[in-house]
């Protein structure tokens, strides 16, 4: 009786957070987790899911790491979806040079997310996240990208990574859906 207890508030729970449940052999899995969730959208032989995503984007000096969602919950226990872009240096830059990230808003296209910084040639990698992302919607390719220019007025690009991505995740409703590779893959990890 305590199991179907234990069950039955996890179900309630869930239905309240607006989260999704899979269901698994013997166990019913509720998505709200202390440590967040990655959602890739590009290629990683370790997610089996991403197989038909998008290749990682390779420049001269750049690699993409990531670039996707991360899901946490929020301080009234509803998902809420992050941005991820994360790029490591293959080739350091000689001196210091300007970063612009330009993440596209699936709220509005109009209005992306814009991120400057600086970045010195002794930095190993870049990323930045951004929340919350809303109107994410399953299956849609967005597009992140990276400028990098020679000088602090951003005039002068030297090179560019633009990353498109696949969403697995939507939360278009309100609520949290996942793909269903996704699903398969963590049903897969928890069992």
């Amino acid at each position: 009786m305590p199991r179907f207890k234990l069950l039955f508030v996890l179900l309630v729970s869930f239905m309240m957070a607006g989260c999704e449940a899979l269901e698994t052999k013997n166990k019913l899995v509720y998505i709200a987790s202390a440590k967040p969730l990655w959602f890739a959208g590009v290629q990683n032989e370790n997610l089996v899911y991403t197989n038909e995503y998008p290749a990682a984007v390779r420049t001269a000096h750049f690699k993409v790491v990531n670039a996707g969602f991360w899901m946490f919950t929020g301080k009234d226990l509803k998902p809420v979806l992050a941005y991820d872009y994360t790029l490591s240096v293959t080739k350091p830059f000689a001196e210091t040079v300007y970063l612009k990230m330009t993440l596209e808003n699936p709220a509005d296209p109009d209005s992306p997310f814009i991120y400057d910084s600086v970045f010195q040639p002794e930095n190993k990698h870049t990323s930045v996240r951004h929340n919350p992302v809303t109107n994410v919607r399953l299956g849609a390719q967005y597009t992140v990208r990276l400028d990098v220019f020679s000088d602090a007025d951003l005039q002068n690009r030297i090179e560019k990574v633009e990353q498109t991505f696949i969403s697995p995740v939507d939360n278009s409703a309100g609520t949290l859906v996942l793909s269903e590779e996704y699903k398969k893959y963590f049903a897969h990890k928890v069992q």
